[in-house]
């Protein structure tokens, strides 16, 4: 078994989750807290397009994960229906 592997894991979240997206939350704080997973070294990449579709669960979910330490990013920005007004209303990293 490895130990003391400090490695930066991203995690993409595709917009399938924003239909539920709170049981997201708990599964993926549940599986950092079973394997005891430093949340500095995680970074969720949430994608524009889950980002529009769902603003407020999202916002939320991203509000919940820095909480505990965790970095969000945007991937795939520009590829989607996103504008640099809806940029300054997101919480990201």
């Amino acid at each position: 078994m490895m130990q003391n592997v400090r490695a930066i894991c991203s995690i993409l979240v595709s917009k399938k989750i924003h239909k539920c997206i709170d049981k997201f939350i708990k599964k993926a704080m549940g599986l950092i807290d079973k394997y005891h997973v430093d949340s500095k070294y995680i970074i969720f990449e949430i994608t524009e397009n889950t980002y529009i579709h769902n603003v407020e669960a999202v916002n939320r979910m991203i509000q919940t994960f820095h909480q505990r330490g965790i970095h969000i990013s945007m991937d795939d920005f520009d590829s989607g229906y996103s504008s640099l007004n809806t940029l300054k209303e997101i919480i990201f990293d």
